[in-house]
């Protein structure tokens, strides 16, 4: 395999793992009615859909398709709406929430199909602090979880904790592509610390 079908391989993998998630979630919510639990699958499902259209980017060159809005903006929405959901354990506060968090997924998703004729990107200063945005939002999961973590010590917490703080980190590599020459070997190793955290959420999310 070349090397230039890593990119692809990796992207693969990250559609594989969130999807699963997102699928063990469909299936554990009907049984734990937990509304912070069904937030997580809809942002897993989002950074599917997210992955789902870079691929496509990659694969498909008889259209050109500027999905990083999608990319970017998709996944910023996810991790958002799982920090919020951390923030405050009030059934009314996670409810309307997810309700916002709906209605926000459906915008992404519609700037997703608005991928062939929506401009790309114009500068790398705004690419960058899309990117970036991820990587904090990650790092302040992992500290909401570190803290609950510290109050009562369980073990989905620890893996929840340790998939995000991956991620964060494999974001924040992400994020020095745009600073750095060799771009593509920076891309690969955040993309592979992406997927550890991910692998950690999946451990996290079957064990629940």
């Amino acid at each position: 395999m070349g090397f230039s079908w890593m990119p692809i391989m990796l992207a693969v993998i990250l559609i594989a793992i969130t999807l699963f998630v997102t699928l063990r979630v469909a299936v554990a919510y009907p049984q734990v009615r937990s509304t912070r639990l069904l937030m997580l699958g809809i942002s897993m499902g989002m950074i599917a859909l997210t992955g789902l259209a870079d691929l496509l980017s990659m694969l498909v060159t008889s259209v050109t398709l500027h999905t990083d809005w999608f990319l970017y903006l998709g996944q910023a929405c996810a991790y958002l709406f799982i920090l919020l959901s951390l923030v405050n354990n009030s059934d009314q506060y996670l409810s309307a929430l997810l309700r916002l968090q709906i209605i926000c997924s459906l915008v992404a998703l519609c700037i997703g199909l608005l991928s062939p004729i929506l401009p790309d990107l114009p500068n790398v200063g705004l690419r960058a602090t899309l990117s970036g945005s991820r990587a904090l939002l990650c790092l302040g999961i992992f500290y909401l979880y570190t803290t609950a973590l510290l109050k009562k010590p369980t073990r989905f917490a620890f893996l929840m904790g340790t998939a995000f703080l991956f991620l964060g980190l494999g974001y924040l590599m992400i994020f020095q592509k745009y600073f750095f020459v060799n771009s593509l070997l920076v891309d690969n190793i955040g993309d592979s610390l992406r997927i550890i955290g991910l692998l950690a959420m999946l451990v996290g999310v079957l064990g629940s």
